[in-house]
């Protein structure tokens, strides 16, 4: 009966009724019925009892806690208190500290990344450094890589005339060099060919490859016939046999492209793959008469070509870059028929008329590795030593002076 007091409303209080009996003098005197008295019950309201819906409600199956409260104050009537939500627990801080651990180390490793590789060519492109607006290339040098071998080929192309007639030699000079060894092969190649109406032909027999090998100290050169010893000479400093053991050889960005070359806009800028190394290759054209001018460096390289044509000859200049600036490939090219018409056919003499210089590096690889030095090689003798001729020498460098191979033994 005490909980139905209790969720059941009552009235507000009501006032006594008037006493029937005679009245006071002063007024009517109200009866107020003791603190203790039990008021008269209010009409209590009627009890409904709850009768469950005609069409039975679809029942949910309950997976997982079943909120006792919510339960209770269904029944009762009340209204659901909000749920309270529960107290969200405290980061370890260890964590944390973890956290920051891993991200200090990551942000240390990109660091010196960009510090080590911050003159490359992808950082360089990704970053703008070293780059003007007008002109992609760098404007700073680049340190050339520890090279333990180098394979790559000179190839040397002129107009030769004798007596009147002209003619296409071809020469080219192998080279297989051990930086780590100090030993290197060179292999001397030549082929002449005829010109047609002014075309070149197929090649002629070519001579016989030579072979010249170079360690620190001495060239060797096998003697005249196939069953005579190697004979040995000692190495000359500066010259071309010594170049070779010093990687002068293999160029840097810096050593073909000056600030002359770089200000002009290559005629074309192509990314492609050249003997299994991803290059970019950059190709200029000028004047002949402008070749000192536009490229100074390329000139003393290829100086050779000077007077062979008229001035306004083409030349074509074409350079590939690998990611380290390496030099994989250089050509200067002077059109060749410029350089037969420039000679004519009334000149007796025999001359040589340079027009292309190639270098291509092949490979860096242990390439040279199986180069061995002959064993059985001996001193110069009174018997002169097979003379390398003019149109097999060794290729030309800027340090280049006459190769100890080419002049004859005394004793």
């Amino acid at each position: 009966m005490r909980q139905m007091d209790e969720i059941t409303e009552r009235p507000a209080a009501r006032p006594l009724p008037a006493p029937s009996g005679p009245r006071s003098p002063t007024g009517p005197v109200p009866l107020i019925a003791p603190a203790n008295a039990i008021p008269p019950p209010a009409d209590a309201a009627l009890l409904v009892p709850y009768l469950p819906a005609a069409a039975p409600k679809s029942s949910t199956p309950t997976t997982g806690q079943h909120d006792i409260t919510g339960s209770i104050a269904a029944t009762l009537g009340i209204a659901n208190p909000a749920p309270v939500a529960a107290p969200t627990p405290e980061k370890v801080p260890g964590r944390a500290r973890k956290r920051l651990i891993k991200l200090a180390i990551v942000l240390s490793v990109l660091l010196l990344l960009g510090v080590v590789f911050r003159h490359s060519a992808i950082v360089e492109r990704l970053t703008g450094t070293g780059y003007d607006s007008s002109n992609p290339l760098p404007t700073h040098s680049f340190v050339m890589p520890e090279l333990a071998s180098a394979d790559y080929t000179f190839t040397f192309d002129s107009i030769n005339v004798a007596g009147g007639v002209a003619s296409h030699l071809s020469q080219t000079d192998h080279d297989e060099v051990n930086f780590t060894t100090g030993v290197a092969k060179l292999s001397i190649n030549s082929a002449v060919s005829p010109i047609v109406d002014g075309k070149i032909g197929s090649p002629l027999v070519p001579t016989p490859p030579k072979e010249v090998l170079v360690d620190r100290q001495w060239t060797y050169q096998q003697g005249a016939v196939a069953t005579d010893p190697w004979v040995r000479t000692p190495i000359v400093p500066g010259s071309r046999a010594a170049a070779v053991l010093s990687r002068s050889d293999i160029r840097m960005y810096q050593d073909v492209i000056d600030p002359l070359l770089r200000s002009q806009q290559p005629a074309t800028v192509v990314d492609e793959t050249r003997n299994d190394v991803d290059v970019t290759t950059y190709t200029y054209a000028f004047a002949l008469g402008d070749f000192y001018e536009s490229a100074p460096r390329l000139f003393e390289w290829a100086r050779s070509m000077e007077g062979n044509a008229s001035d306004d000859a083409p030349v074509t200049v074409t350079i590939s870059l690998d990611e380290q600036m390496i030099v994989r490939y250089l050509d200067v090219n002077l059109d060749y028929s410029a350089v037969i018409d420039h000679v004519g056919d009334d000149d007796d003499l025999v001359e040589t008329y340079r027009y292309r210089s190639t270098f291509e590096l092949t490979s860096t690889a242990d390439a040279a590795a199986t180069v061995e030095i002959p064993p059985n090689a001996v001193d110069p003798t009174t018997t002169a030593v097979p003379v390398v001729d003019s149109t097999t020498s060794l290729p030309e460098t800027t340090t280049s002076v006459p190769d100890p191979t080419t002049v004859t033994a005394t004793p």
